[in-house]
């Protein structure tokens, strides 16, 4: 995971626990408030007068401590009054927390769009690497191209070359050729006239001698 969305996720958790505990402590205190003092009722409810029982009759008959009604065990206890400090208390705590889910809200919409942008920003960069990679990829291959273009132009022209100097020698040869050709002509030209001075020569010779 990249640096930024840990670090986005850390920051929505911890946004997200900041914002449930005060929650959950006024919470617990808003029931509190709406709920009776234990302690209250109980010195109430010991307070009221209690009908004698059946089996009062069959005891000493002393115990003045018993009396009272048996209804009033079961009586519900007295609606205890709700002070106006208490009441503005309440409804003080009911906006704070209104007040606290509007900014929870308003805080994870900022965190949530914090992370979208974090989220662009990546892909972007992502986009841009991919992009920069792509475009040397196509670097690196026009120039692996152009080289192989230009090896192989010099290989042509080196081949070229060979044959240029093939052929020039095929015709160098060829000249040899008509020039030893010609030699040999001119020699038999030259061995005949050697021969037929020779002739002459011994003939003269014989004419002289006769």
């Amino acid at each position: 995971m990249p640096r930024r969305r840990r670090t986005g996720m850390v920051v929505l958790a911890c946004g997200a626990t900041a914002f449930q505990q005060p929650r959950a402590r006024r919470a617990l205190t808003r029931r509190a408030a709406e709920e009776p003092d234990l302690a209250e009722l109980k010195s109430l409810f010991e307070a009221q007068p209690r009908a004698p029982r059946a089996d009062d009759d069959a005891g000493d008959g002393d115990d003045d401590d018993d009396d009272g009604d048996l209804g009033s065990l079961f009586a519900p206890p007295p609606a205890r009054e709700v002070s106006a400090a208490e009441r503005d208390a309440f409804v003080a705590s009911l906006k704070l927390e209104d007040i606290v889910d509007e900014g929870y809200a308003r805080a994870r919409e900022t965190i949530e769009e914090t992370a979208d942008a974090q989220r662009r920003d990546e892909a972007a960069e992502v986009r841009k690497a991919l992009d920069a990679a792509v475009a040397e990829v196509e670097k690196s291959e026009r120039e692996a191209l152009e080289a192989l273009e230009g090896r192989v132009g010099a290989l042509v022209d080196k081949v070229g070359a060979r044959e240029a100097d093939f052929e020039k020698a095929v015709r160098d040869a060829r000249a040899a050729a008509s020039q030893m050709e010609a030699f040999e002509r001119d020699a038999g030209t030259y061995k005949l006239a050697a021969g037929g001075a020779a002739v002459l020569l011994l003939a003269t010779t014989f004419l002289a001698s006769q």
